[in-house]
């Protein structure tokens, strides 16, 4: 639940951890410091204490990240390298205002310090830390304080602060051609994992590589350091947990375009979710592969991605190669690790198992059997079980299998809802928050309490059906808690209702929602 308490610590005799040179680095492309990185060392110690004195954190680690970042930003708009202002413009594009939550006043200068800016990074950092956790209100008094007094210190450095000349350097797009994909690469892995802008991505990986260790009984180090090695890779093409839900390589393109690089093969890269293909055919430049699953497409592989030692053993027709491809260029590469099989019959139940999850047409076929049966509605209430099981069959004309089990449906009832991206979904929680006619459990006071969990709990309802029910307007008494009233705090929500979904579902409505078939709905 959204809280407008302080996030705050007793701080007794605690010494505040010193950050030094070494720390700064972590957030820097090179290994030796210079003056300038000596004095924004310093700016980050000063912030550490303004953290410190104020209580905004609760370990060591989070506030010397918290100050790292806020003086790394200070060095990216004192040295124009653009990053920040590429966020807030792309911001400007999405929901029509630089920043969410904060309103801009007349003297907000994009290139420039601005209070809202810090306050914004502050209420950032907070909740990528405490993700999973708990919500952070964005009205929380410790992040305004905290970002009035870290303002002003840097309004005071701000005309004597020096530019970074490596950092300006560094984000300018290289010369990279069609066959610099590993350059490329490294790039990238830098500005995901260490770049202030991305701050939290390690913490991804380290997540990553947990999962891998723990679901493969691998005895072979070397087997098991290759899959953890993929997944460090495959997360900067893939990941949208940056903000506004972009990849790394969306971001890097966009801040390299914003200072003005030449264009490149940067500017188009493109990746796939892992999947399996049939080994087609090869020439002297590259292999041929035809995807198995979802799409069926061929796909040409360029030769120097690939570890030959694996290849020159495939066979046409009949080896499956299973891997991630990257569109650099006019060509795919392929990313991380690369696992080689003969087509045996065994694989049949792991190809349609995989391409029931990645073939888009299964759930669109649901939907369009639940318009049918709905009567062109997008919802459908069912007040216990006898009645979703008696939809099922009548309505949608489904065979029940002996033996299959609906679930337990409580008092509040459930809804019944189908997107193409999604196929058919039963609501079952929160049923009492949706103010749809079709729902007589409706509620308002639990949906004052309750509903803004559409916007910001993925566990709660699939993205495409809480932005569905946003642009129904089924929705309309969810709130976050204010000390302004209760009016200002669904203001606030429904203002920033786009964003905040998109930041809590780690995605975004131009890629992942737009779909002909849902506007009779809309």
């Amino acid at each position: 639940m959204l809280k407008n308490k302080l996030i705050t610590q007793k701080i007794h005799n605690m010494k505040i951890q010193k950050l030094y040179p070494k720390h700064w680095l972590n957030y820097h492309p090179y290994k030796q410091t210079d003056d300038v990185d000596q004095y924004y060392t310093g700016i980050a110690n000063q912030i550490n204490r303004i953290l410190h004195t104020i209580g905004v954190n609760e370990d060591e680690d989070g506030y010397a990240n918290m100050s790292l970042i806020l003086s790394a930003w200070f060095e990216d708009i004192i040295s124009q390298t653009h990053i920040w202002e590429t966020f807030t413009e792309e911001c400007q594009k999405r929901y029509g205002a630089r920043l969410p939550f904060y309103p801009i006043g007349t003297d907000y200068i994009s290139d420039e310090i601005n209070m809202e800016d810090v306050r914004f990074i502050l209420w950032h950092i907070l909740q990528r830390q405490y993700e999973g956790d708990r919500i952070i209100n964005p009205e929380n008094p410790g992040i305004r304080m905290a970002a009035e007094q870290i303002y002003a210190l840097l309004s005071k450095e701000y005309e004597t602060a020096p530019e970074n000349k490596r950092m300006q350097t560094y984000f300018h797009a290289p010369e990279l051609g069609p066959k610099d994909f590993l350059t490329y690469r490294k790039r990238l892995e830098w500005f995901h994992y260490q770049c202030y802008f991305t701050a939290g991505n390690q913490e991804q990986l380290y997540d990553a590589i947990e999962e891998v260790q723990a679901s493969n009984a691998i005895d072979d180090i070397e087997q098991l350091d290759i899959l953890c090695y993929a997944q460090q890779v495959a997360l900067p093409f893939r990941s949208r947990k940056n903000l506004l839900s972009l990849t790394s390589s969306e971001w890097l393109a966009r801040i390299w375009k914003r200072n003005g690089s030449k264009a490149g093969p940067w500017e188009t890269v493109e990746s796939l979710a892992d999947n399996h293909y049939l080994y087609i055919e090869e020439d002297n430049s590259c292999i041929y592969l035809q995807s198995l699953c979802g799409e069926k497409k061929t796909f040409a592989v360029d030769k120097e991605s690939l570890n030959l030692n694996q290849t020159h053993d495939l066979k046409p027709e009949q080896s499956i190669v299973s891997c991630m491809l990257v569109r650099y260029g006019e060509t795919w590469w392929q990313n991380g690790a690369m696992l080689v099989n003969d087509k045996t019959p065994q694989w049949d139940d792991i190809l349609q198992e995989q391409d029931h999850k990645m073939n888009p047409i299964h759930n669109r076929k649901a939907f369009e059997h639940f318009v049918q049966a709905s009567g062109g509605k997008p919802f459908v209430y069912c007040r216990n079980k006898k009645e979703l099981e008696t939809f099922f069959r009548e309505k949608m004309g489904y065979q029940i299998r002996t033996g299959m089990t609906f679930p337990e449906i409580g008092k509040s009832g459930a809804l019944l809802m189908a997107t193409p991206q999604t196929g058919l979904h039963i609501q079952l929680e929160l049923t009492e928050c949706i103010c749809s006619p079709d729902n007589p459990a409706y509620n308002r006071e639990e949906a004052e309490a309750q509903a803004f969990l559409f916007f910001v709990n993925p566990d709660v309802i699939p993205y495409e059906l809480s932005c569905l029910l946003q642009d129904k307007g089924l929705l309309p008494d969810a709130c976050i808690n204010s000390l302004h009233g209760q009016q200002h705090g669904k203001a606030l929500l429904h203002n920033n209702a786009c964003f905040l979904t998109d930041y809590y579902f780690h995605r975004y409505r131009e890629k992942d929602f737009k779909n002909s078939l849902l506007e009779k709905f809309l």
